[in-house]
C-alpha cells in the first residue's frame, strides 16, 4: 500500500495528471514518500484524465490519501493540471506539477522549496531532470526566437558536474515543476488550448516573466523521467508542431533578441543559457586542488554572483556534493579534467566558451593558451582571487566594461 496521508495544512499541492500508465504511475506516487526528508506537509491530487479503469483500479487498490479527480472526457495535460490545482488546499502556498512517469528524488520537494524561499523574484522553478539510468534529460531549458526549445544539459553522462547550478532559465519543462500559488493563480495556471501537451510549461514561464516574475531552475530538485510515455511518437510530434505554432502566435513578440539556434548548434545554445542567466561578466576559477580552500573560494565567488558575475569553478578533486554547494549560490563547476593543462587548453578554446578573468594556480595555464584564445580575457592567479583581488578592477582592463566596472552603474 502507497501511503500518502495528506497533511492538515499543506504548504504544497502536488498534482499529477493520469494516462493510461498504471503501473508508471504507481511508481511515481510510491517515490513521493521521500519527496520531502524534512516533513514539509504537502498534499497529492491525482486527475485521471478521461475513463480509465485500470488506473482507477489501481488508485482504488494501492494507493491511500491521494485526492483523485476522475474526469469524464481526456482534457489533455494543461487543462488537467488545471482541474487539480484548482481543488488546492486553501493553505497550499506552492503548486507542484508532476507527470505520471517521474519519479522523484528524495528530497526533491525540500530543494524546490528551498529554491523559492531563497529565490524571493522566483515565481516558477523546475527541477534537474534524468533518465532512469542517470543520464542527464535537463538541466533547465531555452527557448529560441522562431519557438524551437532545447533541453540544456541533454545527453550529459550520470555524475557530470555540468549546470548544477542554480540559475535563471527560459523556462523549465512540466514534467516537475514548482509554481508559487500566487503566480498560479494570477497568471490562470496552464493555458487549456495546449493539447494534448507540449508548450503550456514555456507559455506559462513566458507570461509569468511578463508579469515580473523569473523562472529558475534547481538542480538538487532530482527527478527521474522516462520521457513521452503517456503519449506515442506520431501523436507527439504532431502536438509539438501544432502547439508550437500555437506558442508563437501567443507569445512570439515575447522572443525578440532570443535568436536562433537547435540543440546541434552548441554555441547558440550556451549563448542563450546566459542571455537567460543575465549577467553582465564572466569569470572562471581553475585548481587541481580546491576542496581545502572551498570555504574561502564560496565566500569570494558568492560576492562576485552577488555584484552580477556569472562564475565557473574547475576543480580536480570536486564532486557532485561540492558542486551543489557552490551552485546554491549560482556558480557552475566545471568537470575535473578542465583542471589540467591539456583540459584547461582544451576548454578555453571552445567557441562555446567566454570569460571576462581568467584565474588558475601557478602552472596550470601557459601564457600562450589565453593568448591564442581570447585577447581581451585577463589572466590572474588563484591565489589573488582567494585573496580577495578587485576583478572589477582586471575586468576594467578590458575597456568594454558597463559602467566602467562599478556594479552600481549597471
Amino acid at each position: 500500500m502507497i501511503d500518502l496521508e495528506p497533511a492538515a495544512s499543506p504548504r504544497a499541492t502536488v498534482v499529477i495528471p493520469a494516462y493510461r500508465k498504471a503501473r508508471a504511475l504507481l511508481r511515481a506516487l510510491g517515490s513521493l514518500r521521500s519527496a520531502s526528508l524534512r516533513g514539509e506537509p504537502f498534499e497529492t491530487v491525482v486527475v485521471v484524465n478521461g475513463p480509465q479503469p485500470e488506473v482507477a483500479a489501481a488508485l482504488a487498490d494501492t494507493v491511500r490519501g491521494v485526492r483523485t479527480l476522475e474526469l469524464p472526457d481526456n482534457v489533455g495535460f494543461a487543462a488537467g493540471v488545471n482541474a487539480g490545482a484548482a481543488v488546492a488546499g486553501p493553505d497550499s502556498e506552492v503548486v507542484v506539477v508532476g507527470n505520471d512517469d517521474v519519479e522523484v528524488g528524495p528530497g526533491w520537494l525540500d530543494a524546490l522549496l528551498d529554491a523559492l524561499g531563497a529565490e524571493p523574484r522566483w515565481g516558477v522553478v523546475g527541477s534537474r531532470v534524468c533518465w532512469p539510468d542517470g543520464r542527464r534529460q535537463e538541466s533547465g531549458c531555452v527557448c529560441f526566437a522562431d519557438g524551437l526549445t532545447v533541453q540544456v544539459g541533454r545527453g550529459l553522462p550520470a555524475g557530470s558536474l555540468l549546470h548544477l547550478a542554480r540559475r535563471p532559465v527560459d523556462y523549465a519543462s512540466a514534467c516537475a515543476l514548482a509554481v508559487r500559488r500566487g503566480v498560479w493563480d494570477a497568471l490562470g495556471g496552464f493555458d487549456p488550448g495546449y493539447v494534448p501537451g507540449y508548450y503550456e510549461d514555456v507559455d506559462l514561464a513566458v507570461r509569468a516573466r511578463v508579469a515580473g516574475w523569473v523562472v529558475g531552475y534547481e538542480p538538487a530538485a532530482i527527478v527521474y523521467h522516462e520521457e513521452s510515455a503517456s503519449l506515442d511518437p506520431g501523436p507527439k510530434a504532431a502536438a509539438l508542431a501544432q502547439n508550437r505554432a500555437r506558442f508563437l502566435a501567443r507569445c512570439g513578440d515575447r522572443l525578440i533578441g532570443h535568436g536562433t539556434g537547435s540543440d546541434a548548434d552548441p554555441v547558440a545554445v550556451a549563448h542563450a543559457v546566459e542571455r537567460a542567466r543575465g549577467r553582465v561578466l564572466r569569470a572562471v576559477v581553475a585548481g587541481r586542488r580546491l576542496r581545502g580552500a572551498l570555504d574561502r573560494l564560496e565566500t569570494v565567488l558568492a560576492g562576485l554572483v552577488g555584484a552580477g558575475w556569472a562564475t565557473w569553478v574547475a576543480g580536480g578533486d570536486l564532486d557532485e556534493a561540492a558542486a551543489l554547494r557552490l551552485g546554491r549560490h549560482g556558480i557552475e563547476t566545471l568537470e575535473p579534467a578542465v583542471a589540467t593543462p591539456a583540459g584547461l587548453a582544451e576548454h578555453l578554446r571552445d567557441p562555446a566558451v567566454c570569460y571576462d578573468v581568467v584565474a588558475t594556480e601557478e602552472g596550470l595555464a601557459r601564457p600562450d593558451d589565453l593568448a591564442g584564445w581570447q585577447p581581451v580575457a585577463v589572466p590572474t592567479s588563484l591565489a589573488s582571487v582567494l585573496a580577495g583581488t578587485d576583478l572589477w578592477a582586471l575586468a576594467r582592463r578590458r575597456g568594454d566594461v558597463p559602467g566602467g566596472g562599478d556594479p552600481g552603474a549597471r
